[in-house]
């Protein structure tokens, strides 16, 4: 499985340089390949929860290179944080059981769409949309962005995310050690 081979490695030591914008957009385009890939069946042995976490890694990326927020900040956000429409994505930051604020400040609206590419934007719509379509109105506002696919109010996949995502960054920066910034 392709999560298989980006789950294997461990962040052993913390490298402290800045990845750039272009690094970032490399890791995204990375991140979009593989989900064609297996959308289309080209890898064999991929399941659908490979599929959602690829697709969770993709959102997380792009949110991140676009906003710049902090990582906890984007894995901890909520489905009805991110509002999408024609021409506009909005992340609204603030406190849940599973996102911390570190000040007052951070208690924030960031309007994002017209710092993303056009299909980003498009596969940062689609992704909101089909995820909020597969829950009742009811439970669309507990659900997690990162949530797993039976239980969205869960952040189990929190971390697969995060590890996953780290490593698609050090392939992009060919830093053994890359992570992302907290």
């Amino acid at each position: 499985s392709i999560l298989a081979i980006y789950l294997t490695d461990r962040v052993e030591s913390i490298d402290n340089q800045l990845i750039t914008r272009q690094q970032i957009d490399v890791a995204i385009e990375h991140v979009l390949s593989d989900i064609q890939q297996v959308t289309v069946g080209n890898i064999s042995g991929e399941s659908s929860l490979d599929r959602r976490i690829l697709s969770q890694v993709s959102v997380h990326l792009i949110t991140k290179e676009a906003v710049g927020g902090r990582v906890g900040e984007i894995l901890g956000a909520k489905l009805a944080d991110i509002v999408t429409n024609d021409n506009s994505v909005i992340l609204n930051v603030g406190s849940n059981s599973h996102r911390r604020l570190k000040t007052a400040a951070a208690r924030r609206k960031i309007e994002f769409g017209h710092r993303l590419r056009p299909l980003w934007q498009n596969h940062i719509s689609n992704w909101i949309k089909a995820e909020t379509n597969t829950l009742p109105k009811t439970r669309s506002t507990q659900a997690y962005l990162m949530g797993e696919a039976g239980n969205r109010s869960s952040l189990a996949y929190r971390n697969t995310v995060n590890i996953v995502a780290a490593q698609y960054l050090r392939n992009a920066t060919g830093r053994r050690t890359e992570k992302q910034h907290r």
